[in-house]
């Protein structure tokens, strides 16, 4: 695959969302969507239902492609819920879910997606529509309470941080994880990600973290972690995670 198509594994600024904090994926409401889709920036929207089982599988595909597009500035990558908005979904004759409409800048006349429901597909095509996605100066996933089942869901290899800003090793740690996370991005089947405890404590509850750093690695097809005892160095790590997934082609 060329490496124009390969999706930088960002972070929700990652932040799937950055610092800024930004989300990958933007909620539309009946509020905001005619601001939003006004023919100022290409624009894809999901059009979904949460107890969509097929609009369940997309969702972790779908993070996927906005991070890729995150630092985009014409581009945006949104989402609109029906069972909450569903006079939008009777505006664009919705009949199927999930239902991917493309708005292409200068316009409000949409195109209907009609291809595979894998990242890399979508990417691509829009990526023809737009020029290939700018690359994100760090491929870290910031995960929250929300977002952490939707992409350590079995589907994919996740490698997570646990953390917390105050730590002395967490930030010195900081630097060769986003190493890590620039190794790797969703054509490899791998996401790094993190989580700030500070703000999720709920989640360091749940596996139960008890020292800083800790990370953690769910095996695709898995929901239960197994813990990283190794050096904290990003070439030690990168190594160990090629090591899990058969993957000896990345170097450092």
């Amino acid at each position: 695959m060329s490496s124009q198509f390969l999706i930088p594994r960002v972070l929700f600024l990652f932040l799937i969302f950055l610092p800024s904090f930004q989300a990958a994926v933007v909620d539309l409401t009946a509020l905001t969507f005619d601001k939003t889709v006004d023919g100022s920036s290409n624009v894809l929207v999901e059009f979904y239902t949460p107890w969509c089982p097929h609009c369940q599988k997309l969702s972790p595909t779908y993070e996927e492609v906005g991070a890729a597009f995150q630092q985009q500035d014409d581009v945006i990558i949104a989402r609109v819920n029906l069972d909450v908005e569903s006079n939008l979904g009777t505006k664009f004759s919705i009949t199927g879910l999930p239902t991917l409409l493309w708005f292409p800048q200068g316009s409000t006349q949409p195109a209907r997606y009609d291809g595979s429901k894998d990242a890399n597909s979508i990417v691509r095509w829009v990526t023809e529509k737009t020029g290939p996605p700018k690359t994100a100066p760090m491929g870290v996933l910031d995960l929250t309470a929300a977002s952490f089942s939707r992409i350590v869901d079995g589907s994919v290899n996740v490698l997570v941080e646990f953390y917390a800003p105050w730590c002395p090793y967490c930030q010195k740690l900081t630097p060769d994880y986003e190493m890590v996370g620039r190794a790797f991005d969703p054509t490899d089947g791998v996401i790094i990600a993190r989580v700030n405890v500070d703000q999720e404590y709920n989640l360091g509850t749940q596996f139960r973290i008890s020292g800083l750093p800790t990370l953690l690695w769910f095996s695709r097809g898995s929901t239960q972690p197994d813990q990283y005892d190794g050096s904290k160095d990003a070439s030690g790590i990168i190594s160990w995670v090629k090591d899990r997934t058969g993957d000896r082609k990345q170097e450092l």
